[in-house]
């Protein structure tokens, strides 16, 4: 008797998603992957934000197959700032 095996990955967002459909492409279908994240069952997010896509993450899209799919809505990253002061470039006073 075998035991059954099943990866349960915690996280939906790139790098869950990413990393569960390369498990399935290398593991095959007898493994089974399963990916749990409450954000999944809900409508999409209204989040204006954009998302960087680096090239290493570009890479791996590409190497899994999903980069044509996704490669007519991406634009190049040509500036990145932060509408938040960072307080890590201020000096801290503490008293």
């Amino acid at each position: 008797m075998s035991a059954q095996r099943s990866i349960v990955m915690g996280g939906g967002a790139f790098a869950g998603l990413a990393l569960a459909l390369a498990l399935r492409q290398g593991l095959g279908a007898d493994i089974p992957v399963i990916v749990v994240d409450p954000a999944l069952g809900s409508r999409p997010s209204r989040d204006p934000r954009a998302t960087a896509i680096v090239a290493a993450c570009r890479r791996l899209f590409d190497a899994i197959g999903v980069w044509d799919q996704v490669a007519s809505g991406a634009q190049p990253i040509l500036d990145m700032s932060s509408p938040i002061p960072d307080w890590r470039t201020r000096p801290v006073r503490c008293s």
